[in-house]
């Protein structure tokens, strides 16, 4: 990590805001009619780090890192099973930029 670049998401919470702020980015990126990195004022490959960085943290989540109270885990497990299909999914299409 360089010294601009932004720390790495910790949460699941930061995580999310990582895929969205990139997200947004790559909509910018492609806003401005760019079709290579050079002169990268956006920052764009070091938020496709933190990115794939953020799918690697919900896809290891668990119910009790999503804050789901006691005794509702099963329900949560359930739904992390399909978000972890939608990982896959979205980090292909992430990172095939």
């Amino acid at each position: 990590m360089t010294a601009q670049e932004p720390r790495m998401p910790q949460t699941a919470a930061d995580a999310i805001d990582v895929i969205e702020a990139t997200y947004e980015l790559m909509l910018a990126y492609a806003a401005q009619g760019r079709a290579r990195e050079e002169d990268d004022p956006l920052g764009i490959r070091a938020a496709l780090r933190r990115a794939d960085s953020a799918f690697d943290l919900l896809e290891a989540a668990t119910p009790r890192d999503m804050g789901v109270p006691v005794g509702a885990e099963a329900a949560t497990a359930a739904m992390l099973a399909v978000l972890r299909q939608d990982i896959a999914k979205a980090r292909a299409a992430f990172l095939s930029v």
